[in-house]
Formats: C-alpha cells, structure tokens, sequence
C-alpha cells in the first residue's frame, strides 16, 4: 500500500525494518520463555490478517490510516515498556524490555514521521476523509488495548509483587497508563493536525479506565 501510495523510501524501509524487529521480538519472547524454566514451543495459527484496505478513500490515505494506526498502538507501547523496565529488577529481563522499548520508539516514530510529511499534501477531501477514521481508530486502539488488559481476575499479593519486579503488567495500572498516553501524547500530536481527536476521546474517555 505504501508502493501504492508512493511514499517515499525512507518510510518503505523504516516500514520494512520494522517488520523485521517483529520477528526479532518472537526470538527474544522466546528466551524469555527459556529464561524462566519454560520451554519456547507454542502451536500458534500462521494465518495472516491481510491489512486492511479502505476503499473508500484514496490509496495515498488508506496507507497512511494503517501505518498511522500501527504507530498509534506502537506509542502506547512505547509507554508499557519504559514503565516495565524501570520496575524490572532481573538484569536479563532488564536488557530484553530496553531493546523491546527501543524498538518501538522507532516503530511508533514512522507513523508520525509519515503523517508529518503526507498531511500537507492532503487535499480537503483527503484531509477530512482521514480526520472520519479517527474516531473509529481510537476506538479500535482501545478495545484492543483493554483486550490485553483484562481485569477481574485477582492477583495474590505476594505473586503480585514478585511478578512486577520480573516485568509483567498488571492490567489495572497497564488502563490507567494507557488512558495518560492517549491523553498527553497520543492526542495532542494528532490534534496538531486538525484530526478532531480531542473530541473523539472524549466521547471515549469515560469508559478508558
């Protein structure tokens, strides 16, 4: 979509890179998994979610919804990680959350890069075509952030604790982080471009908690 779009190459290749990381993370989960006794095997479904391609826009905004999407979800990433890392205590686990986390900064950065460079290009009928996905973006950013979030399910305390100091997130605290990133990174960076996204988390925002 990006060739499609004739986005530049430096965003094909970031793209490109960052794809590649992914897979790289795969192997680093994996040692993770080694690290604490497991065993790194897992059947998994391989079968791979085409990107969606949103015929009702240009194919110039329909690349940029998706790769804006990725980075919208790479920046609360970002977040989760550098919290994690800080909290971490096991130098192993320590070094895999700060490649993780340096990673996704970049990851994150292409989506923003590309909107920077793209938006001024944009005309008016672009602009607002890609101004009505934001809603529909955030709400999806949520759902899934919240999927893999999940509350109810109670934690020992001793567990809790021991847990937190090996990196894992605990899903009340991982929904409040969330909210905060959408709140002073993640829409402020979009309203810089007059996407509307003040007002579309807000109707969201209620339920962000």
């Amino acid at each position: 979509q990006l060739m499609e779009a004739e986005a530049t190459l430096d965003v094909k290749t970031s793209m490109l890179r960052s794809s590649n990381a992914e897979l790289r993370h795969a192997g680093l989960c994996g040692q993770v998994v080694e690290f604490l006794g497991g065993t790194a095997v897992a059947e998994a479904d391989l079968h791979i979610t085409p990107v969606p391609y949103h015929t009702d826009c240009t194919p110039r905004v329909s690349a940029l919804r998706n790769v804006l999407f990725a980075s919208l979800s790479e920046t609360v990433s970002v977040g989760l990680l550098t919290e994690e890392r800080e909290r971490t205590q096991e130098p192993f686990l320590k070094r895999v959350l700060k490649q993780l986390s340096g990673d996704e900064v970049l990851h994150a950065r292409v989506g923003w890069v590309y909107l920077g460079l793209t938006y001024g290009e944009l005309s008016p009928s672009e602009r607002d075509d890609l101004r009505a996905y934001i809603p529909v973006a955030l709400t999806s950013l949520q759902d899934a952030m919240h999927g893999a979030m999940p509350l109810g399910a109670e934690i020992p305390e001793e567990i809790l604790q021991d847990a937190l100091l090996l990196g894992v997130s605990h899903s009340p605290f991982a929904r409040v982080l969330f909210a905060a990133t959408m709140d002073e990174v993640i829409v402020p960076q979009l309203d810089q471009f007059d996407l509307g996204a003040h007002k579309a988390w807000q109707r969201l925002r209620p339920s962000a908690a």
